[in-house]
Protein backbone atom coordinates (compact mmCIF):
# COMPACT_ATOMS: atom_id res chain seq x y z
CA UNK A 1 0.00 0.00 0.00
CA UNK A 2 1.15 3.52 -0.78
CA UNK A 3 -0.18 6.79 0.64
CA UNK A 4 0.41 10.05 -1.21
CA UNK A 5 -0.36 13.28 0.63
CA UNK A 6 -1.48 16.43 -1.17
CA UNK A 7 -2.50 19.71 0.41
CA UNK A 8 -4.48 22.60 -1.02
CA UNK A 9 -5.78 25.73 0.64
CA UNK A 10 -9.07 23.95 1.27
CA UNK A 11 -8.10 20.42 2.36
CA UNK A 12 -5.59 17.66 2.81
CA UNK A 13 -6.00 14.71 0.46
CA UNK A 14 -4.50 11.30 1.14
CA UNK A 15 -4.46 9.10 -1.97
CA UNK A 16 -4.32 5.42 -1.17
CA UNK A 17 -2.99 2.82 -3.61
CA UNK A 18 -3.31 -0.88 -2.82
CA UNK A 19 -5.22 -3.05 -0.42
CA UNK A 20 -6.41 -1.66 2.90
CA UNK A 21 -6.33 -4.69 5.18
CA UNK A 22 -5.08 -5.78 8.61
CA UNK A 23 -1.46 -5.50 7.46
CA UNK A 24 -1.74 -1.99 5.98
CA UNK A 25 -4.40 -0.43 8.23
CA UNK A 26 -1.88 0.65 10.92
CA UNK A 27 0.08 2.68 8.34
CA UNK A 28 -3.10 4.44 7.23
CA UNK A 29 -4.05 5.10 10.84
CA UNK A 30 -0.62 6.65 11.49
CA UNK A 31 -0.91 8.85 8.38
CA UNK A 32 -4.60 9.79 8.60
CA UNK A 33 -5.44 10.52 12.22
CA UNK A 34 -2.77 13.21 12.86
CA UNK A 35 -4.06 15.21 9.87
CA UNK A 36 -7.12 16.25 11.89
CA UNK A 37 -4.92 18.10 14.38
CA UNK A 38 -4.28 20.87 11.83
CA UNK A 39 -6.65 20.44 8.87
CA UNK A 40 -10.28 21.51 8.71
CA UNK A 41 -11.01 19.04 5.91
CA UNK A 42 -9.33 15.72 5.22
CA UNK A 43 -10.23 13.58 2.23
CA UNK A 44 -9.23 9.97 1.69
CA UNK A 45 -9.13 9.09 -2.00
CA UNK A 46 -9.66 5.36 -2.55
CA UNK A 47 -9.61 5.41 -6.36
CA UNK A 48 -6.67 2.99 -6.46
CA UNK A 49 -7.76 0.89 -3.47
CA UNK A 50 -9.62 -2.20 -4.74
CA UNK A 51 -10.15 -3.78 -1.31
CA UNK A 52 -11.01 -2.59 2.20
CA UNK A 53 -11.17 -5.09 5.08
CA UNK A 54 -12.78 -4.73 8.49
CA UNK A 55 -9.44 -3.45 9.84
CA UNK A 56 -9.53 -0.70 7.23
CA UNK A 57 -13.12 0.16 8.08
CA UNK A 58 -12.12 0.47 11.72
CA UNK A 59 -9.50 3.10 10.80
CA UNK A 60 -12.09 5.03 8.80
CA UNK A 61 -14.47 4.98 11.76
CA UNK A 62 -11.67 6.23 14.02
CA UNK A 63 -11.00 9.03 11.53
CA UNK A 64 -14.66 10.05 11.49
CA UNK A 65 -14.74 10.16 15.29
CA UNK A 66 -11.57 12.24 15.42
CA UNK A 67 -12.91 14.61 12.76
CA UNK A 68 -16.06 15.17 14.81
CA UNK A 69 -14.04 15.78 17.98
CA UNK A 70 -11.87 18.34 16.16
CA UNK A 71 -14.83 19.97 14.36
CA UNK A 72 -13.29 18.98 11.02
CA UNK A 73 -14.72 17.39 7.91
CA UNK A 74 -13.75 13.89 6.75
CA UNK A 75 -14.69 12.70 3.29
CA UNK A 76 -14.00 9.48 1.42
CA UNK A 77 -13.76 9.77 -2.36
CA UNK A 78 -13.68 7.67 -5.51
CA UNK A 79 -14.75 4.28 -4.23
CA UNK A 80 -14.64 1.45 -6.75
CA UNK A 81 -17.84 -0.63 -7.06
CA UNK A 82 -16.47 -3.46 -4.90
CA UNK A 83 -15.49 -1.15 -2.05
CA UNK A 84 -18.79 0.73 -2.36
CA UNK A 85 -20.58 -2.60 -1.93
CA UNK A 86 -18.63 -3.23 1.29
CA UNK A 87 -19.61 0.26 2.51
CA UNK A 88 -23.26 -0.41 1.71
CA UNK A 89 -23.27 -3.84 3.34
CA UNK A 90 -21.66 -2.56 6.54
CA UNK A 91 -23.69 0.64 6.75
CA UNK A 92 -20.69 2.90 6.27
CA UNK A 93 -22.53 4.82 3.53
CA UNK A 94 -24.64 6.38 6.26
CA UNK A 95 -21.74 6.91 8.69
CA UNK A 96 -19.26 8.61 6.37
CA UNK A 97 -19.49 11.41 3.84
CA UNK A 98 -18.76 9.79 0.48
CA UNK A 99 -18.00 11.99 -2.53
Amino acid sequence: MEIVREQTDEKVVLRLSGWLNNTTAPALQDALLPEFDNAAHVELDLKKAPYVSSAGLRVLLMAEKKAVSKHAEFTVANLCPEVMEVFKTTGFVSMLKIV
